[in-house]
């Protein structure tokens, strides 16, 4: 959070909205254009508006909230993105405050966790008995949901929420499969983890990016996570709110640097000619812009190659307790097409339950239309566990990997990639500047997002 009693240089903006003239017509000259209304994005112009700046907020779709989205389906606010707002992320909920927003507890109906897998559903307090549990006997006892943290506890090398980016762990920074296996990992327990993953595939992601997410359950200052009253994109609206000069459906098609500025063209034909430019982009969509910058080659590569990890998800309400019918708990781990389901109320007490799919088992589903792929899971599920048949009504199903203003949920390193990129993303290219979830060091999620934002606002006031 920026430091109240921290003085801020001032600068004299008064720039010049005269149109300036080129060959392709008039652009709009201004000091500093923000490209993307999330968390990151919003941030930035905040602080530098509170400066005297006046920034303009470029968002392609018509509302902001980026990777934040919520809607309200049958009087049920359901967050599409970001869910988990830890208590103690400190700039979050700074803003909560200032904002006069409200925040509620998302405690689940009814705890404990079933498992699927070898087409049986279990309780897992039953799983080290279970015997289609694959693992050896030292490990039967640990349930597939916990493995990989296990195998890294032991001997946990990182000791805070940032210091993933010092040189000294870059031996970590290979592909996770390989790392288990040098753990000790049997092929039978990778299988399970991989089932499963906040990620695209085991092979797919660096140690060092998963002990870094690790750190922040340890290390972090959280102890149990919020929603905010009305969706977690109340927090982008009412940010919105406040700037003089947010323009939505204004999609960007090319950010060009020029002798004369940066020009910045959008697909409704608005054209602007900038003296600062601020990506607030996911990467995965930066790379399908026209982007003609004098780039640092290692921050080009970062552009086209960082990974992103695709997440479906299906909200249902939950309309018989199906868990009374088969007596055992709601919750699920499944080694199918299902990987993850949770329980959870909603902001009015309603039980909604979650099916969070993600990684290789989205590449089925984003063949399919957003009401084909709810069918098809609903089917899913009733043949996994028939007491959930008649039981649910979806509510709204959502593919991150094919929606074209995020093609994926949020980063994910692949190995190599924190060697190589982490301490580059947030760095300025000359006069454009990068801010995201995937430009934050010490913080993760939407609490990063802001962090970034801040960071790079400071580094246009420094």
């Amino acid at each position: 959070m920026i430091d109240s009693r921290r003085r801020f240089l001032k600068y004299s903006l008064a720039t010049s909205t005269a149109p300036f003239i080129t060959a392709c017509g008039q652009r709009e000259r201004v000091k500093v254009l923000v490209i993307g209304g999330g968390l990151a994005g919003l941030n930035c112009a905040r602080i530098l508006q509170s400066e005297g700046w006046d920034p303009v907020v470029l968002e392609a779709s018509n509302e902001a909230g980026g990777r934040t989205r919520s809607k309200t389906i049958d009087g049920e606010t359901i967050n599409l993105g970001g869910i988990e707002i830890g208590d103690g992320y400190a700039r979050f909920m700074h803003l909560v405050k200032e904002l006069e927003l409200a925040t509620y507890d998302p405690h689940e109906s009814v705890g404990g966790l079933s498992l699927f897998h070898s087409e049986q559903l279990i309780d897992a307090k039953d799983w080290a008995e279970f015997s289609g549990n694959p693992l050896p006997e030292e490990l039967k006892s640990q349930l597939p949901s916990r493995l990989q943290y296990g195998f890294h506890t032991k001997d946990f090398p990182l000791t805070s929420t940032s210091d993933w980016l010092d040189e000294k762990y870059a031996k970590y920074d290979i592909a996770e499969g390989a790392s288990l296996r040098a753990l000790g990992a049997p092929e039978a327990a990778i299988d399970l983890i991989n089932r499963a993953g906040n990620f695209n595939h085991i092979d797919e992601v660096s140690t060092l990016h998963v002990l870094r997410s690790y750190a922040n359950f340890r290390f972090g200052t959280s102890s149990k996570t919020l929603r905010l009253k009305g969706g977690n994109q109340q927090l982008c609206l009412a940010m919105a709110q406040q700037q003089t000069r947010l323009l939505t459906n204004h999609r960007v098609n090319s950010v060009i640097e020029t002798p004369n500025g940066i020009e910045v063209d959008c697909e409704n034909g608005k054209q602007w000619l900038a003296e600062y430019v601020v990506i607030a982009l996911p990467f995965s969509v930066l790379r399908k812009m026209d982007l003609q910058a004098n780039l640092p080659s290692i921050q080009r590569d970062a552009i086209n190659q960082l990974n992103y990890t695709k997440i479906n998800k299906l909200v249902a309400r939950v309309d018989k307790p199906f868990w009374e019918q088969d007596g055992l708990p709601p919750n699920m781990w499944c080694d199918s097409a299902l990987e993850r389901c949770f329980l959870g109320k909603s902001e009015r007490g309603t039980d909604l339950l979650t099916v969070f799919i993600n990684g290789v088992g989205t590449q089925t589903l984003d063949t399919l239309g957003d009401a084909e792929a709810s069918q098809w899971i609903l089917k899913k599920l009733a043949q996994t566990r028939p007491s959930t048949s008649n039981a649910l009504t979806p509510l709204i199903y959502t593919s991150w990997g094919n929606n074209d203003l995020a093609a994926g949920a949020y980063h994910a390193y692949g190995p190599g990639q924190v060697t190589r990129f982490a301490r580059q993303l947030v760095l300025p290219a000359g006069r454009l500047f990068f801010a995201g979830e995937h430009c934050a060091r010490a913080s993760s999620g939407m609490e990063g997002a802001l962090e970034s934002g801040e960071t790079t606002a400071l580094q246009l006031l420094a």
